[in-house]
């Protein structure tokens, strides 16, 4: 089982360094999980990229489609939060104190170890660090 977070997925959805190699791997994959701050985060970065310019807005309605589209044909699953997510976001920070994690990061891995994941694909190279020191596999996207 596999859990994909924000930095990776958005390589689906726009063209940046890495989406040939993580459109190549989502591919292969049966379903995915995310979380329900995945779809949050997707939301946020789209309007924020579209404020800078980085994208047009059909560049982010599109993306937006193409996301809630894959949500609802199943492709990602959508993994909710409760206590046990934050407990184990506090407990992983202490596990791994030498790589900095953001609070979103931690709760992210939170997830993925809840779910039992073994893959967890980002393109955020501290947070690889972290899943990798939680004995997760991490592809990359280069």
């Amino acid at each position: 089982m596999n859990y994909i977070d924000t930095s990776a997925l958005l390589k689906w959805y726009l063209p940046e360094r890495g989406s040939d190699a993580f459109g190549g791997w989502i591919a292969t994959q049966d379903e995915a999980r995310i979380s329900v701050l995945t779809r949050v985060e997707v939301h946020a970065t789209l309007a924020r990229k579209q404020r800078s310019r980085e994208i047009t807005a059909e560049d982010a309605r599109r993306a937006t489609a193409a996301f809630l589209a894959d949500l609802d044909d199943g492709l990602l699953i959508v993994l909710q939060l409760d206590e046990s997510h934050w407990s184990e976001a506090e407990a992983l920070l202490q596990a791994v104190e030498d790589v900095p994690l953001r609070t979103l990061d931690a709760l992210h891995l939170a997830c993925a170890r809840i779910a039992q994941a073994r893959v967890f694909a980002t393109a955020d190279l501290k947070l690889a660090a972290a899943a990798r020191l939680l004995g997760m596999q991490t592809p990359k996207f280069d």
